[in-house]
């Protein structure tokens, strides 16, 4: 895909639940081809309710989304979405939870045995796929979940707060995944998070959303997001105060 290319937008969106007031209102944004996006902002307004919107599960009251130039009528088969309870089956073993979405597209036994070897190999969980969700760690739970969506090849990975709950040490090798997998693969991808150092490390791109529908979201460009030295540096430090602040607003 090239770059510059839509691949999701919001056509001055407005939602609310039944009985409730606007989660969104006269809501507009746009997500280019292979761009990354974190989505920060207080509990309550509205971030997941923009990722199930984006996935086709929810539908806006007013307004239109658009995935690549059509208008969203549902859930597209290359459109992956990673939850924080990630969402795996217990009585599944780890191959046969990475295998599910490969099994319902009627892959062939012999391709999905050789994806599966590939993805245990990419995210370095080789060892694990006989064992079941509860014999391994949430690290390595979240691991096999990364897999089992991203085995799909979608181009759309849409992530709603996958490193919570995890220790500092789990989430730093997850931060480092996410980044292989995502920006320098050139995936567009797009996380929730409350944690503004996640948001900066991870993303390019970071929408500011508030508790009022009726604030405008904030867009800020964070041009350093990837790599792996910024941490370190004063643009970061620059960069944090200035989201903190765009937060509060």
């Amino acid at each position: 895909m090239v770059s510059d290319q839509l691949i999701a937008e919001f056509k001055n969106v407005s939602f609310s639940y039944v009985s409730s007031m606007p989660v969104l209102d006269d809501f507009s944004w746009q997500v280019n081809s292979s761009e990354s996006w974190s989505i920060i902002g207080p509990s309550g307004c509205g971030k997941t309710t923009l990722i199930y919107l984006l996935t086709g599960l929810l539908f806006p009251s007013k307004g239109e989304i658009e995935i690549e130039g059509s208008p969203l009528k549902g859930p597209r088969e290359t459109t992956g979405l990673v939850l924080q309870d990630r969402g795996l089956l217990p009585w599944a073993t780890v191959s046969q939870n990475i295998a599910l979405g490969l099994q319902i597209r009627n892959f062939s036994k012999e391709q999905i045995e050789q994806k599966i070897e590939l993805w245990l190999s990419k995210l370095g969980i080789e060892e694990l796929g006989s064992r079941y969700p509860n014999q391994i760690s949430g690290g390595q739970r979240q691991r096999v979940a990364l897999a089992r969506t991203l085995i799909l090849d979608p181009d759309l990975l849409l992530m709603d707060e996958p490193f919570t709950g995890l220790d500092a040490i789990t989430r730093e090798s997850l931060y480092d995944v996410s980044l292989d997998l995502g920006i320098t693969a050139g995936l567009s991808s797009i996380i929730i998070t409350h944690d503004i150092n996640e948001a900066l490390r991870l993303s390019k791109n970071i929408l500011v959303v508030s508790n009022s529908a009726s604030n405008k979201p904030i867009i800020i460009k964070n041009p350093s997001g990837g790599l792996l030295e910024y941490p370190e540096t004063k643009e970061f430090q620059n960069m944090k105060m200035r989201l903190t602040e765009a937060i509060k607003t």
